[in-house]
Parts: structure tokens; C-alpha cells; sequence
């Protein structure tokens, strides 16, 4: 795999390991034109991320068709001292429905009604390792 020293590239299957490992990440977006980040409770299904967020910030990420966002997982392995990082890019959607039974086969649980569940379908995906004793 290419990389400078202490550094990695992960190929894109790695990737989806970390990504299928992960329970939480950051949701990127902007805002007003600054950048914001929110902490969100992920699943994957298939090759697509899935998420829930209150409304008032679905309302920020999925306003009408301006809805490419980003999200990053961080994979911290205490024992081999190694942090695997991964970024998606994509287009970010609703997802029809909430039917308690759909989000627990996606590993998702039922939220208040302010929540919005929304899935990120990438058109990018790559991510490092990087070896934390360097």
C-alpha cells in the first residue's frame, strides 16, 4: 500500500471494514458557509451509511438538493497502536419510512418524532492508518 512513513493509504475494502466496524462518527457540513461537525449513531447497509438526526440539523444537510456532506470514523486499536481514519463523501438522503423493524435490521433503534433518518450513498471512500508511535 503506498504511504510515507507512520502512514498508510487503506484500500477501499479496508475502508469498509472500518466503516462496518464503527458505531458512531461525524457527520461534516456547512453552514452559513462554516464548517460544522455533529457526532451521529451510523450503521451500514449494503455500501451505503445510514444515520439519524434531530430536524433542525436534516433541515441544514438535506435542504432542497444541496445535500452532499461528508462523514469520518476514527478506528483507535489500543494494542497495535494504530488509528485507522476513514472519510466518505456523498450524497446525503432521506430515508422513507420508520419502521422500527427496517431500522433494527439496519442497527439503527427508533427515535423521538424530531428525528429524521437519513443514509449517505458515497461516491467517495478512502481513508489512513497511522502508526501513533511515530
Amino acid at each position: 500500500m503506498p504511504g510515507i512513513a507512520g502512514r498508510v493509504d487503506l484500500s477501499t475494502a479496508m475502508c469498509w471494514e472500518v466503516m462496518r466496524s464503527a458505531f458512531t462518527g461525524r457527520l461534516l457540513y456547512t453552514v452559513n458557509a462554516l464548517p460544522s461537525a455533529l457526532p451521529v449513531r451510523i450503521a451500514v447497509h449494503q455500501e451505503s451509511i445510514l444515520f439519524a438526526i434531530d430536524s433542525k440539523t436534516a433541515f441544514q444537510v438535506l435542504p432542497h438538493g444541496h445535500n452532499f456532506c461528508a462523514l469520518h470514523v476514527d478506528d483507535v486499536c489500543p494494542q497495535k497502536v494504530v488509528c485507522r481514519s476513514v472519510v466518505v463523501l456523498g450524497a446525503a438522503d432521506r430515508l422513507c419510512g420508520d419502521d422500527p423493524v427496517l431500522l433494527s435490521a439496519f442497527g439503527l433503534t427508533a427515535r423521538p418524532e424530531d428525528f429524521v433518518y437519513a443514509r449517505i450513498e458515497p461516491t467517495v471512500i478512502n481513508g489512513v492508518a497511522v502508526d501513533l508511535c511515530d
